[in-house]
């Protein structure tokens, strides 16, 4: 709630030009001096003040407890609990429109028998 004058203006945004003015104690052409001289007694000068809020660092900690931080938090703590329960298992990657398997760890065997299936069946 705003004071203007002896009047209290609580929303002037809706009110017509002429009935705002009116309100806030001015009118189509300012004020004059005098007027805002009695003004800048009365209110002080317009000035923004700035507002002591918590310190940057504070500001980043917090960050990385939000709530969509969190679900990633936890996310990252799963995977990496997945990863030590069975490091082992065979990351899959598509190439040229086929699931292929991609081991970690390829056995000599196994890439050897590959190559030998490659050589006997050109089309693959």
């Amino acid at each position: 709630m705003q004071r203007a004058g002896s009047t209290t203006v609580t929303n002037v945004l809706h009110l017509p030009v002429e009935e705002a003015l009116a309100a806030l104690g001015s009118g189509a052409a300012g004020l004059t001096s005098r007027e805002a001289s009695r003004w800048l007694a009365r209110d002080g000068p317009n000035r923004i003040e700035n507002k002591a809020g918590p310190p940057m660092v504070i500001r980043l900690a917090s960050e990385f407890f939000r709530f969509f931080s969190v679900i990633l938090w936890i996310a990252a703590a799963l995977t990496f609990i997945a990863d030590r329960v069975s490091p082992d298992q065979d990351m899959a990657r598509i190439r040229d429109g086929h699931l292929h398997r991609q081991d970690r760890h390829p056995d000599a065997k196994q890439d050897a028998r590959r190559r030998a299936a490659l050589r006997a069946d050109p089309r693959r």
